[in-house]
């Protein structure tokens, strides 16, 4: 007998569902033997192979009972059987081993299995009764566990059954490393739906509940929290910052205006969230701490989220992500400034534009404070689009020392340059503020090039076209520095300044320096020095005939209104 994955087998005469789980190898022949005695037993079964494909039908098939194979060697192991049982956790579920294992079979119930089955051992018959037996059990549990555990509007778990999973989940988690988040959520209908009625809040809050479970895994967990709130247990992550997204998207996912009885509502929420540790040896907890991470996102205002501050430099460092949105709409970014410079006259020959938030009045946050989250959010491409917008407007109004002919540099990410509409915006903001393109300048590293060669030279030919040059920024520490240089047409590079730094002092990096200044003008391209900051560096540079630098020996980056006065007396 052969058993294909994912193939169904029944009889009419029996109408329970079963998941069959199988392990790595799905043609062993203790399997097959075991889906024979199903088929006799006249079972109803889908067979699936490895926990991927069983999660595959969490959405479409209900399944009265699973039954998994654990067995020594091939079988699921005992992480994939609890992120089963956690999916299914409606469904009673049969650990099937091919021999008989103490220690499996207690780790198995550990793990959520409700029974534990030598199937090798055990005729049609009785598998059949242990399956009847099992199925029973199961749902009178369902039933007792349906009147205390669910709440009655949405049918979502309530926080009981929620710190049930929980004190379950904490049980195995592992504190040095990130696998679960609890999220509390806070709804808040605004003072524009003030005269919202019971009525109307009794069809919203299913409909949050729904749009809640359409965005989130199948191994994710949704119930109603306090008042008007909800919880939602992130389970399997590989990251802190994993949670992060998730909050961003659901709060961008509860935004959108709901229709409840031809009236249309919208919503603010804000969520607070908290990671499990040591500290948390009950699901109340941790539910508390969730609650308390909560209590400080509303203070941020409405559409924020907040970890919990026991982890006070990861809380730190990742709140900065939920404030993203507010930096944008609030005006918080700045711009500040930097000449580029010739090497040999000092005459200022370009300006390079760099990205500041203005978190609170007196702190300040450099790029290195805030770019990567910028890049792990939702607001990558608006932020680019915020600069190349407010360069673009600047230019039109400086008006001294020929400053409308210099260039002007915008720094973009991997991300940010294969957005789609990068063109586009760039075209726009030209147009907008009558800006000549040869005044831009974007920037670039190779990485960013080199990850989608082709795309790479397409963009690089339609802002050509457009008048637009590109520099290849933080250049000299790829492997392929040199064929970078051939395969793509720029106007200037950027020599890293690691490399500046260390070139005095390092024979390595006085050779790379060397090689990618010869290398350049033999191609006709010029190149320029990035954080130049003593005369020794300057001097070598001239001596190699480097075309121009830039760095804290000539200025630090200065705002837009101190700019003209230091190209004055440049």
């Amino acid at each position: 007998m052969t058993v294909d994955i994912n193939t169904e087998c029944s009889k009419p005469n029996q109408n329970k569902k079963l998941l069959v789980v199988g392990g790595r190898c799905s043609s062993e022949n203790h399997m097959i033997e075991f889906l024979t005695k199903l088929v006799a037993a006249d079972l109803k079964y889908t067979y699936t192979q490895g926990l991927y494909h069983s999660l595959s039908h969490k959405s479409d098939i209900s399944f009265d009972v699973i039954l998994v194979d654990i067995s020594e060697g091939n079988g699921i192991d005992s992480r994939d059987l609890s992120i089963l049982a956690d999916t299914y956790h409606h469904c009673a579920i049969i650990a099937i081993d091919k021999t008989h294992n103490d220690e499996t079979a207690n780790s198995a119930t550990r793990h959520g299995a409700t029974k534990y089955l030598v199937h090798t051992t055990a005729n049609k018959d009785q598998i059949s009764i242990l399956l009847e037996e099992t199925y029973q059990q199961n749902l009178a549990a369902r039933q007792l566990a349906e009147s205390s555990r669910y709440d009655d509007l949405t049918g979502l778990a309530n926080e009981t059954a929620l710190r049930l999973v929980l004190e379950t989940s904490l049980e195995h988690v592992d504190f040095d490393q990130v696998s679960m988040t609890l999220l509390s959520i806070s709804i808040d209908t605004g003072k524009q739906n003030a005269s919202v009625d019971k009525k109307i809040l009794s069809c919203l809050l299913p409909a949050i509940s729904r749009r809640l479970e359409h965005n989130l895994r199948a191994t994710d967990m949704v119930s109603r929290g306090k008042k008007s709130g909800f919880n939602i247990l992130l389970r399997h992550l590989n990251a802190e910052s994993d949670s992060a997204i998730v909050a961003e998207k659901l709060i961008e996912t509860l935004q959108s205006p709901y229709n409840i009885d031809e009236r249309i509502i919208s919503i603010s929420c804000n969520i607070g969230m908290a990671l499990p540790s040591v500290r948390h040896c009950n699901g109340q907890q941790l539910i508390e701490d969730a609650d308390n991470a909560l209590t400080c996102a509303q203070k941020l205002g409405g559409n924020h989220f907040s970890y919990h501050t026991l982890r006070a430099r990861p809380a730190e460092s990742l709140n900065l992500r939920s404030r993203l949105n507010e930096a944008l709409s609030q005006n918080q970014f700045r711009l500040v400034y930097q000449p580029q410079v010739d090497i040999k006259n000092n005459h200022v020959v370009a300006i390079e534009a760099l990205l500041r938030w203005q978190l609170t009045p007196d702190n300040l946050l450099a790029p290195a404070q805030f770019m990567h989250h910028i890049e792990q959010s939702r607001h990558c491409t608006k932020v680019a689009h915020w600069v190349i917008d407010n360069v673009c407007q600047q230019i039109s109004q400086w008006h001294f020392a020929d400053q409308d002919k210099l260039p002007i540099s915008i720094n973009l990410s991997q991300k940010q340059f294969i957005d789609p509409s990068l063109v586009n915006t760039l075209e726009n903001a030209l147009l907008k503020y009558g800006t000549n393109p040869k005044q831009i300048r974007l920037e670039v590293n190779e990485i960013t090039l080199r990850q989608n060669i082709k795309h790479s030279k397409e963009t690089l030919q339609q802002l050509k076209q457009l008048g637009i040059q590109v520099s290849i920024d933080d250049f000299g520490t790829g492997a392929r520095t040199l064929d970078t240089l051939h395969s793509f047409n720029v106007g200037q590079v950027k020599i890293d300044s690691s490399l500046i730094g260390s070139a005095l002092d390092t024979p390595t990096s006085m050779e790379i320096v060397d090689s990618l200044i010869i290398s350049c003008h033999q191609l006709g391209i010029n190149i320029a020095a990035e954080a130049v900051e003593t005369q020794d560096q300057l001097h070598y540079l001239q001596q190699k005939n480097c075309d121009s630098y830039q760095g804290y020996l000539f200025s630090k980056p200065v705002t837009a209104n101190a700019l003209p006065e230091l190209l004055l007396f440049a």
